[in-house]
């Protein structure tokens, strides 16, 4: 940021180069908000983590909560990462593909290897279907973004950072966003192995 009437002055809002946004990613509207603060302050978004998430263990039969936790996790695990990306291409991305293609704009989910394999018995039916939703969202954002020149990715890892440490995760992460690869799905299974 710079004082236009003081431009070598020394801002706050430079110190710090994290801009970190409080927000409740189960409602639309924050959503919302986070999308408009983030253009407000950067004047452009170059890569989405979609990375929140929220889980229940429970069994399908005889939990007493389950309507209410498919709902919360749908709304935050797939719903939120669908609205911000849809927010940011309508308000930004969507009139610039040469620009999204040159400055090579992305978005990656981050999904669950749950969402891809089978663990029976770990009472995480609703999670991983959650996740499994968001692998196939994601194939769907891909091919639909690539119109306008925006990537869309996924890694799915298994549990982090309990068997996964998070400087893996985020290395793969990051070689997702400096590739050119749009579509993938990266999985990450518990002995560490990368695939896809």
């Amino acid at each position: 940021m710079v004082d236009p009437l003081d431009p070598s002055a020394e801002l706050p809002e430079n110190r710090n180069a994290v801009f970190a946004i409080a927000a409740d990613l189960a409602s639309d509207a924050e959503i919302k908000r986070v999308g408009e603060l983030a253009l407000a302050r950067f004047g452009q978004v170059d890569l989405v983590v979609n990375s929140a998430a929220t889980f229940s263990r429970q069994p399908i039969v005889g939990s007493g909560q389950l309507a209410e936790n498919f709902d919360r996790q749908f709304r935050l695990n797939v719903r939120a990462p669908l609205i911000l990306s849809a927010l940011l291409a309508d308000l930004f991305w969507r009139t610039r593909a040469e620009e999204n293609t040159r400055l090579n704009r992305h978005i990656v989910n981050i999904a669950s290897i749950g969402g891809v394999r089978l663990y029976p018995g770990n009472g995480l039916s609703v999670y991983s279907a959650s996740k499994s939703a968001l692998i196939q969202l994601s194939r769907h954002m891909a091919k639909e973004f690539a119109g306008f020149g925006v990537r869309v990715n996924v890694l799915a890892p298994s549990k982090f950072p309990g068997l996964i440490p998070t400087s893996q995760v985020s290395s793969c992460l990051r070689d997702l966003d400096e590739s050119h690869d749009s579509g993938r799905v990266v999985l990450i299974d518990g002995d560490g192995r990368v695939s896809g």
